[in-house]
């Protein structure tokens, strides 16, 4: 199996997450159609040079978001046959690994088959890395489908179906007890206990239809993705990042003026490298996007610029 021994960080990104020690966990895209790739760690953006998984084993990723203080990531991967012509999709898994690179734990694995497709989308960790939290599509088609998120405790086994969570994706912990997500048929977002209970609508909720929630180090802002309406002429829609502060009491959460960080491409995944400045996933919209990891401060206050790699 050959290994890069260097990622330049101008490679067809897919996902970026950063551990806030100093490691990136980069998603490379780079196996059409599924927009997946092989999952690699390092030290900076211009050197991750260390595979977690490889698409030549079997398997690729499709998201990734990391712990901060665990120093843990949690990556949605896809199993296949890479002998297979067709390359036809096998198994969606959820895998928390330390940032070493070690797995620490598949906490769920589903087969996929046409007659009931199952997709795991967004898993995101708590705070502490004790808890993984991630969507499940099961369906046949659009009109006919179910969404529900479940949670796990890290080394229990148990996977708990999230009470009040149907209809909801892209979660992501606010703080070790409270769970943001977005309606899939509204495109609202909600919060609601990790542990389950009823969703609370968003009071001056700025982020239309978000994905990729990712709150600052200091737990003072969130940062996301949302549609940027700008279509291209091929009918891809485009969308941008965003940011806003909050403020978190009894599990309702209120959000101060929103930025928006990005006006041009198609940009997706932002990332916390400080508490004022973001790393995201930047490319031109179209059925095969070919990504470029940039950085940008969090207020929108300069034009993101990319990372050398």
């Amino acid at each position: 199996m050959l290994l890069p021994t260097l990622l330049p960080a101008t490679a067809a990104s897919a996902d970026v997450s950063s551990s806030g020690d100093g490691r990136l966990y980069l998603v490379v895209a780079d196996r059409a159609p599924h927009s997946t790739g092989g999952l690699y760690l390092g030290p900076s953006l211009d050197h991750t040079d260390t595979p977690v998984l490889s698409e030549e084993d079997g398997t690729s990723a499709v998201s990734v978001t990391a712990a901060r203080a665990a120093r843990r990531f949690a990556a949605v991967e896809y199993r296949y046959d890479p002998s297979a012509p067709s390359q036809q999709r096998n198994n969606t898994d959820v895998v928390v690994y330390e940032s070493s690179g070690d797995q620490v734990e598949l906490v769920a694995t589903s087969p996929i088959n046409s007659n009931s497709r199952v997709i795991f989308t967004g898993a995101a960790l708590s705070p502490d890395g004790t808890q993984v939290v991630w969507s499940k599509y099961t369906g046949t088609s659009n009109a006919s489908y179910s969404l529900d998120l479940y949670r796990s405790d890290i080394g229990s086994g148990v996977i708990t179906k999230v009470s009040g969570g149907a209809d909801l994706e892209h979660p992501a912990y606010l703080d070790g007890t409270t769970l943001i997500a977005t309606n899939h048929t509204t495109g609202a977002a909600v919060t609601l206990p990790a542990a389950g209970g009823d969703p609370q609508a968003v009071s001056n909720d700025p982020t239309s239809g978000g994905a990729d929630f990712v709150v600052s180090p200091d737990g003072s802002t969130l940062a996301w993705d949302q549609d940027g309406h700008r279509d291209t002429e091929d009918g891809y829609r485009s969308r941008d990042v965003y940011t806003a502060p909050f403020t978190l009491a009894a599990g309702t959460v209120a959000f101060g003026p929103s930025h928006q960080v990005t006006s041009s491409r198609d940009n997706r995944s932002p990332a916390w490298e400080t508490d004022t400045q973001l790393d995201l996933v930047s490319s031109d919209p179209g059925p095969t996007p070919q990504g470029d990891v940039e950085t940008a401060p969090a207020d929108g206050s300069t034009a993101p610029t990319p990372v050398d790699g």
